[in-house]
């Protein structure tokens, strides 16, 4: 996508060659990825942070404050959960821009579909901790102006709200991960534990019925879009076809068809007059989970300083 927003002239040529409805997405689709693109280049390469090998507060609280140990674990497990789909949304837009550019449509649509998901599953999250932290960051606000006593029965209770949320949206899988080993040395090199404790995965049409709940786009029309251009089915069939000549003698009954590297303009048009609206929506999307997810990591960040 960069080396078209980049480029004027083909940006113009794209969107001349759409239907009036994908003409619209494409033209805010360019607006939108730009945007979306400056806020992931100001990501670093690589980011430390602190991540605890337990969620026992009794075992924590044996080498850090008690009266902190709450926060500063869900602290550690929100910046741990949030950054991870930050990274996640870059490398998959970093993919998809190398993937424009060397004019492999069929794989854009696969990895447009993972980065769809991924979107889909953050907001979720991130908006339904969204209130909870927003009660709790105005009532401990509303206090230290008042100097009431802090319930701390009330920010506790809040906490482990949003410790739960953090819980599932990080452990969730589907693989027995008791039987799914690959070298003892290996996971606990990286994992710290020698069996993760997962939680039950929810399937992502659950995610698309709560957020269409709340959205005015058709993301399950969307999702079933790039499933059908990924799977084995007709439509990722399709993504490999360059061209088709009808014979001149059997118009109607035989053609010649092209398939392999789509390198054509009329390739391109039809992956953007098929793709730029659920694109255009997807990319919309992240912009307003990611400017969220950042809001809260600001306020968690205050909440640390207040040192309930």
């Amino acid at each position: 996508m960069r080396n078209i927003i980049n480029n004027t002239e083909l940006t113009n040529e794209i969107a001349r060659n759409l239907g009036a409805e994908s003409r619209e997405n494409f033209t805010e689709l360019c607006l939108s990825y730009d945007a979306l693109s400056r806020y992931l280049a100001v990501l670093p390469e690589n980011i430390e942070l602190t991540s605890y090998l337990t969620h026992d507060l009794n075992e924590l609280s044996e080498i850090f404050d008690p009266k902190y140990v709450q926060i500063s674990l869900i602290e550690s497990l929100i910046f741990e959960c949030y950054y991870s789909s930050f990274y996640k949304i870059k490398r998959s837009c970093s993919n998809i821009d190398r993937l424009i550019i060397d004019n492999d449509y069929y794989t854009s649509v696969v990895l447009l579909r993972l980065l769809f998901e991924e979107v889909v599953y953050f907001n979720c999250f991130v908006f339904d901790i969204k209130k909870t932290l927003g009660d709790l960051f105005r009532t401990i606000e509303g206090n230290l102006k008042s100097k009431d006593a802090l319930d701390a029965h009330y920010v506790h209770s809040q906490l482990f709200k949003i410790y739960d949320y953090l819980d599932k949206f990080y452990f969730q899988s589907r693989l027995d991960w008791k039987t799914f080993r690959f070298g003892d040395a290996a996971w606990e090199d990286i994992s710290g534990e020698t069996v993760p404790t997962t939680r039950e995965s929810t399937n992502i049409l659950t995610y698309l019925k709560k957020i269409e709940k709340k959205a005015p786009y058709p993301f399950t029309k969307y999702y079933d879009l790039l499933c059908e251009f990924s799977h084995p089915n007709l439509g990722s069939r399709l993504m490999l076809l360059k061209t088709r000549t009808d014979d001149k003698k059997n118009p109607k009954l035989v053609s010649t068809v092209t398939l392999g590297n789509t390198d054509n303009n009329e390739s391109m048009f039809w992956f953007f007059d098929t793709f730029a609206e659920p694109m255009n929506k997807t990319v919309i999307l992240a912009l307003n989970t990611i400017n969220e997810a950042d809001r809260q990591l600001e306020m968690f960040k205050s909440l640390g300083a207040y040192r309930i």
